[in-house]
């Protein structure tokens, strides 16, 4: 998971620990990335299923086509966080029959300038 905004720069991120925190989370949003290792000719929709506390927020589908001898990297951006973002949120890369295949964690804190 990258907690980046447009221009790649961190968004927040705490030290020791890969979060976020809510006003340019609020403003950017968030980019979950993904590498799959997918054969040639592969054509499967994937999913990122944002969670927060537990409870499922969004879902956002990825569709792979292909794929290359070091696999397929794909991400997706979640925008309209809630207003109350701060605690853990997850990611869960689901395949279209349910299956997860790898989870991303984020821990999202309140803002401070300085």
């Amino acid at each position: 998971m990258a907690d980046r905004g447009r221009r790649g720069e961190p968004i927040g991120q705490p030290q020791g620990a890969p979060g976020a925190s809510v006003k340019p989370l609020r403003q950017e949003g968030l980019f979950a990335y993904t590498a799959i290792n997918a054969p040639r000719g592969l054509n499967e929709r994937i999913y990122h299923v944002w969670r927060y506390n537990g409870q499922v927020i969004d879902r956002i589908a990825v569709d792979i086509h292909g794929g290359r001898n070091k696999g397929y990297r794909a991400w997706t951006h979640k925008q309209n966080f809630p207003t109350h973002a701060i605690g853990r949120w997850d990611v869960q890369v689901l395949t279209e029959a349910g299956q997860m295949i790898g989870v991303l964690r984020v821990k999202v804190v309140e803002y401070r300038v300085g």
